[in-house]
């Protein structure tokens, strides 16, 4: 079950996916949850239709607490997440950026990897720079 709080912005394939893999899409307003001694018993809609539950997966929006990528010039995709190319570089060069400041995954281990991957691509950037001033 995918209850997307309104209409879901997902695309004919992403829908098709769903339906493959047995996954229900409920696009209706949620309009709050519903308890019952501390324990999540359901899913209430605008329309009072309650959808059973006793868990939920939540995705709750993320937004930039710092707002030094604005004040440098960083180009933003959806989300308020900073552009990066593969080597984690903004549109500014020499600028990279990494963890959630730049990827929709609020996770240590994603933020390690991707970082992993900048330092990759610095260390790379930096060694052809000095081979190009030892020509």
């Amino acid at each position: 079950m995918l209850c997307s709080d309104g209409p879901a912005e997902l695309t004919h394939e992403q829908r098709q996916q769903l339906s493959n893999w047995g996954v229900q899409l409920r696009e209706e307003k949620i309009a709050r949850l519903e308890y019952q001694d501390d324990k999540l018993t359901g899913i209430v809609f605008t329309n009072n239709e309650v959808l059973p539950r006793r868990g939920i997966l939540l995705r709750p929006p993320s937004y930039q607490h710092s707002h030094l990528a604005t004040k440098l010039g960083c180009k933003f995709g959806s989300n308020d997440i900073v552009q990066v190319d593969e080597s984690k570089q903004t549109s500014i060069p020499g600028l990279y950026a990494v963890g959630d400041v730049s990827s929709p995954y609020s996770q240590i281990a994603v933020a390690v990897a991707i970082g992993t991957l900048a330092a990759v691509a610095i260390n790379h950037t930096l060694t052809e720079e000095n081979l190009v001033q030892l020509r």
